[in-house]
């Protein structure tokens, strides 16, 4: 049964099971309903005031958590995933561009691999009966290449077969089409990496998020403007920005740029070694436990370390999937909201570091900066054009290069380790593993990401407002992280408390609360109370002394340097 939705609908998109699917997937992403329509909360956000946005502040509503119920998220994610910039003046112009560009890619793979049968049957005799021997299949030859396509595209539809089955949306048929051509061209495109186990489950969210909140998502919500459509009336003005950005027709388009964009980091943690050197996935899972960790919870990472919980074991999943399968996909966008936010962040620093390098080498050396730029030696442009294939290569070289942007994950990483620190502590390798592997289920996935960024402080700033030589008693507390600071005063604490419990027992003994007895209780413990305020601040003291000489400075532009001076030398 076809629905009387508007022309700009594909026809695939038309059935009414579709429609059911999209509302399915609004129920699972917990969309709810405001007095406010998608395309009002576009206008009031993105179209009032100065074309040009303020990413200070959309960083701010995904660290607030403010997208969570938001019916515009996928625009979000669309802005920090590059798909379009931060000046809304030329969103269109980008939007045809790219989605032109995945047109022509998807004609070149997708429709020459169907067509490939009829050429193939309707060659004439006079072809090379070497290279175009169906039976041969010679390496090189047309035939060798449409078996190896025809593999690839039997893989990826077997995996998205197996994504989230129990979802309504994901099991509809055009949706499991439109995720099967989006993975096939971003292999053929990217020959380099080929299709690996869990691009799947990226590509699906993105897909779901993206389909919810386009230009369908008002027959979504209201049954009655399907039939309003078929007279050619519509709720929405005809022609609006917000219809071009989340156009329904396009949702495969700008899924396939969202997850170009994120592969182009992640891409590398998806390879093996292949017997050079460490891979990029097991040194990035060693940094999150053995690095990150230690510095926020030093016993934690030392107890894991004594059962010998290999990181990668976990970190693989978590890293490569963002969590996917470790939260319900409500929980998961809202994850990946910060994720996304703290990468556009750093990636806004990192260009505006090599805009301000690149104005200093031209001030200097004027008659060199024009070959340099050109040439790409040491400036952005030759690191964002760089080939993909070649980072990944020279990370599995030197893994002690390889790229570390979505760096929230780490930090989130290690917020789920904390959370479930009682269930680690004291326990074997087996109970360990099966804790890290099969997380517990958590009320408020948002408590999680709000210590991640307090680690991510704790790590990536400290220091940065530190006074030499003179601290006074909260500097130098400041100068050791939470964790340690804690499990310091809980055993002073503990320590004296006992010793305390006893001399008000002797002291109390069996007398009466007198006003004298009172007075003595009291004084006891201010003393007490005393001694321990001592000792936790003797402890602090001491501690500041052994790391004064190895604390760093680290604050996120500092971040920046480090990540362009290792992307800079990669491509010498």
């Amino acid at each position: 049964m076809s629905m009387f939705l508007p022309p700009s609908v594909p026809d695939e998109f038309k059935d009414a099971s579709f429609l059911e699917a999209v509302r399915s997937a609004k129920k699972t992403l917990g969309v709810i309903e405001t007095g406010l329509s998608a395309q009002s909360e576009f206008e009031l956000y993105f179209q009032t005031g100065s074309s040009r946005l303020d990413f200070v502040t959309l960083y701010k509503r995904a660290q607030n958590v403010d997208i969570r119920y938001s019916k515009i998220r996928s625009v979000y994610w669309k802005i920090f995933l590059s798909l379009i910039n931060d000046d809304s003046s030329v969103w269109l112009e980008t939007l045809t561009q790219k989605r032109g560009t995945y047109a022509t890619l998807k004609q070149r793979y997708i429709a020459s691999l169907n067509d490939n049968d009829n050429n193939n049957n309707n060659s004439s005799s006079h072809s090379n009966l070497v290279m175009d021997n169906p039976l041969l299949s010679t390496a090189g030859g047309r035939w060798d290449q449409y078996y190896k396509d025809k593999e690839l595209r039997d893989t990826i539809v077997l995996d998205i077969d197996r994504t989230y089955p129990e979802d309504e949306f994901f099991v509809h048929a055009a949706v499991q089409s439109a995720l099967t051509d989006i993975l096939f061209v971003y292999c053929k495109e990217n020959d380099w990496i080929g299709y690996k186990q869990g691009m799947n489950e990226l590509i699906a969210t993105l897909f779901m998020v993206n389909a919810v909140q386009s230009t369908i998502s008002p027959y979504v919500d209201d049954d009655s403007k399907i039939d309003s459509s078929r007279s050619g009336s519509s709720s929405s003005s005809s022609g609006s920005l917000w219809e071009s950005v989340q156009d329904i027709r396009y949702i495969e388009a700008d899924t396939y740029w969202m997850f170009v964009e994120i592969m182009s980091v992640l891409g590398q943690y998806f390879l093996n070694a292949d017997g050079k050197a460490v891979p990029p996935i097991v040194e990035r899972s060693k940094r999150i436990q053995e690095q990150f960790l230690r510095q926020m919870d030093a016993q934690l990472a030392q107890h894991l370390l004594k059962v010998n919980l290999t990181p990668q074991l976990y970190g693989i999943k978590w890293i490569r999937l963002f969590f996917s399968r470790e939260f319900h996909l409500r929980d998961v966008c809202v994850v990946w909201d910060a994720i996304f936010a703290t990468f556009a962040e750093r990636k806004q620093l990192k260009c505006r570091l090599l805009e301000n390098r690149r104005e200093q080498a031209n001030a200097h050396e004027p008659g060199q900066g024009q070959d340099a730029h050109v040439n790409g030696g040491g400036g952005g442009e030759g690191m964002m054009h760089r080939d993909p294939s070649h980072a990944v290569e020279h990370a599995l070289e030197k893994p002690r290069r390889i790229r570390l942007d979505f760096r929230f994950v780490d930090y989130m990483a290690c917020s789920m380790l904390l959370f479930i620190r009682h269930q680690l502590m004291d326990r074997d390798q087996s109970h360990c593993l099966k804790r890290v592997m099969r997380y517990p289920p958590i009320e408020d996935v948002a408590s999680l990401i709000e210590r991640a960024y307090t680690i991510r402080d704790q790590i990536e700033r400290r220091g940065k407002n530190k006074k030499p030589k003179q601290h006074h008693a909260h500097a130098a507390a400041n100068n050791l992280n939470i964790s340690d600071r804690w499990n310091q005063f809980s055993r002073t604490v503990t320590s004296a408390m006992t010793t305390y419990a006893e001399d008000v027992k002797n002291l109390m003994g069996g007398q009466r609360r007198t006003l004298k007895s009172r007075m003595q209780f009291e004084y006891a413990l201010g003393t007490k109370m005393g001694e321990i305020l001592n000792a936790v601040q003797q402890t602090i003291n001491q501690h500041r002394e052994q790391l004064s000489g190895q604390q760093q400075m680290v604050a996120p532009l500092a971040h920046a340097t480090e990540d362009v001076k290792l992307e800079t030398n990669s491509t010498e």
